[in-house]
Protein backbone atom coordinates (compact mmCIF):
# COMPACT_ATOMS: atom_id res chain seq x y z
CA UNK A 1 0.00 0.00 0.00
CA UNK A 2 1.19 3.91 -0.24
CA UNK A 3 -0.18 6.88 1.09
CA UNK A 4 -2.60 8.33 -1.07
CA UNK A 5 -3.67 11.53 1.37
CA UNK A 6 -3.35 12.69 4.26
CA UNK A 7 -5.67 15.55 5.96
CA UNK A 8 -5.31 17.41 9.22
CA UNK A 9 -7.70 17.92 11.29
CA UNK A 10 -9.43 17.59 15.18
CA UNK A 11 -11.30 14.82 16.66
CA UNK A 12 -14.28 15.61 18.04
CA UNK A 13 -16.14 13.45 20.58
CA UNK A 14 -19.78 14.45 21.79
CA UNK A 15 -22.08 11.98 23.97
CA UNK A 16 -25.30 12.33 25.87
CA UNK A 17 -26.89 9.79 28.48
CA UNK A 18 -27.91 7.78 25.71
CA UNK A 19 -24.54 7.32 23.43
CA UNK A 20 -22.20 9.15 21.39
CA UNK A 21 -20.33 10.08 18.42
CA UNK A 22 -17.13 11.01 17.33
CA UNK A 23 -16.67 14.12 14.09
CA UNK A 24 -13.72 14.66 12.37
CA UNK A 25 -13.45 18.63 11.48
CA UNK A 26 -10.52 19.39 8.83
CA UNK A 27 -8.79 22.26 9.10
CA UNK A 28 -9.75 25.63 7.50
CA UNK A 29 -13.33 24.35 8.43
CA UNK A 30 -15.93 27.02 8.99
CA UNK A 31 -17.34 25.74 12.25
CA UNK A 32 -19.61 27.67 15.27
CA UNK A 33 -18.32 27.28 18.68
CA UNK A 34 -20.25 27.41 21.46
CA UNK A 35 -18.26 28.18 24.79
CA UNK A 36 -18.85 29.51 28.42
CA UNK A 37 -21.88 27.98 28.39
CA UNK A 38 -24.05 31.20 26.27
CA UNK A 39 -21.71 31.84 23.87
CA UNK A 40 -20.73 31.51 20.75
CA UNK A 41 -18.34 32.10 17.86
CA UNK A 42 -18.32 31.63 13.66
CA UNK A 43 -14.41 31.33 12.43
CA UNK A 44 -12.54 28.70 10.53
CA UNK A 45 -10.63 25.85 12.48
CA UNK A 46 -6.62 27.20 12.35
CA UNK A 47 -4.84 24.60 15.15
CA UNK A 48 -5.54 22.83 17.85
CA UNK A 49 -2.46 23.74 20.47
CA UNK A 50 -1.78 20.88 22.68
CA UNK A 51 -0.96 21.39 26.52
CA UNK A 52 2.31 20.72 27.74
CA UNK A 53 0.64 18.22 30.15
CA UNK A 54 -2.30 16.93 31.51
CA UNK A 55 -2.88 20.17 34.04
CA UNK A 56 -2.75 22.61 30.93
CA UNK A 57 -6.12 23.31 28.85
CA UNK A 58 -5.62 22.51 24.83
CA UNK A 59 -6.50 25.60 22.99
CA UNK A 60 -8.29 25.90 19.67
CA UNK A 61 -7.41 28.92 17.38
CA UNK A 62 -10.06 29.71 14.93
CA UNK A 63 -9.57 32.64 12.47
CA UNK A 64 -12.09 34.89 12.33
CA UNK A 65 -13.88 36.41 8.83
CA UNK A 66 -11.97 39.71 9.75
CA UNK A 67 -8.59 37.76 9.45
CA UNK A 68 -8.44 38.14 13.42
CA UNK A 69 -7.61 34.99 15.39
CA UNK A 70 -9.43 33.99 18.57
CA UNK A 71 -8.33 31.58 21.04
CA UNK A 72 -10.19 29.09 23.19
CA UNK A 73 -9.51 26.86 25.31
CA UNK A 74 -10.58 23.20 24.49
CA UNK A 75 -12.29 22.39 28.21
CA UNK A 76 -14.89 25.91 28.43
CA UNK A 77 -16.05 24.34 24.70
CA UNK A 78 -19.84 22.79 25.04
CA UNK A 79 -20.48 22.16 21.47
CA UNK A 80 -18.87 22.78 17.81
CA UNK A 81 -20.77 22.41 14.64
CA UNK A 82 -19.11 22.50 11.18
CA UNK A 83 -21.03 24.77 9.00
Amino acid sequence: MIVTNITPCIKVEKENNIGGVDMYIELGSKVKVYYDRDKSIVGFIGELELGLDEYEDDILHLLLENNETYDIAVSSITDIEEL
